[in-house]
């Protein structure tokens, strides 16, 4: 039996069918799926119960339903919060009764994660700077992953910004890993994502992201891009005025 968490002990001998991306974001029964081995030239569509792997056994999947739970409700409120500007855009300009939103940033960070550990997991690299074992993710990350540990120093969740950057608020998410050299080999140091147009940047490594040069995601060169740590403040305006807010707090 294959358990990413094993490390924890007290696995259960049965294993389960971990959705490698959680299930609860979606509102369709399918999705459009590219990037893995048998979908890297073109995107297919699959039915959200088939993208599955066996990578967890049935306690440690369990024990991770509190973070899936807080990313659908994350992903729903962006999903909110692009419904009333496309509501407000469709009426008359006036000064708005500005609707604050909140976003769990433990919760979304820990949700990064283990999604980031879902998709490499049995890969050809480590996981974390301080893992031996390809494809595994060190016992450190397993720890916060399941809010046994935090992350330390300048590691952890970061959001994305940049001038000209094109945020398409869409039932979206996309990840690309970030690799860097050690003398025992290369291992993956953080994770990028898009979710729901929004851009985060997970840094495994406690000196923190140093410098994204020669580094691209979804096609665009990532030099320069500003990084605020543990934190989004997203202010949205309709026309001249400010409609609504979104920010990152950490409980």
């Amino acid at each position: 039996m294959v358990c990413w968490a094993d490390c924890l002990g007290n696995c259960e001998s049965k294993q389960s069918r971990e959705h490698v991306v959680s299930e609860n974001l979606w509102l369709s029964n399918t999705v459009m799926v590219q990037g893995f081995s048998w979908c890297a030239d073109a995107p297919k569509e699959i039915g959200i119960i088939n993208l599955t792997a066996k990578i967890l056994c049935r306690k440690h999947n369990s024990d991770l339903s509190p973070v899936d739970a807080s990313a659908g409700d994350s992903f729903a409120t962006l999903r909110e919060v692009t419904r009333l500007k496309n509501v407000r855009e469709g009426m008359k300009p006036i000064r708005w009764t500005v609707k604050k939103y909140h976003l769990d940033g433990i919760m979304l960070e820990r949700w990064l994660l283990k999604t980031l550990i879902n998709i490499t997991f049995n890969g050809k690299y480590a996981i974390g700077p301080d893992a031996t074992v390809a494809g595994r993710p060190s016992e450190r990350l397993v720890r916060i992953a399941y809010g046994l540990e935090s992350f330390k120093g300048k590691a952890g969740l970061y959001t994305m910004s940049r001038v000209g950057m094109n945020i398409a608020m869409e039932d979206r998410v996309s990840f690309s890993p970030i690799m860097q050299r050690a003398p025992h080999g290369e291992y993956v140091v953080a994770g990028i994502f898009l979710f729901r147009g929004f851009q985060f940047l997970l840094y495994l490594a406690p000196e923190g992201p140093q410098d994204l040069t020669g580094i691209y995601f979804k096609g665009q060169h990532l030099k320069g891009t500003g990084l605020m740590f543990q934190t989004l403040t997203a202010n949205i305006k309709v026309g001249k005025h400010l409609s609504h807010a979104v920010k990152i707090v950490r409980n």
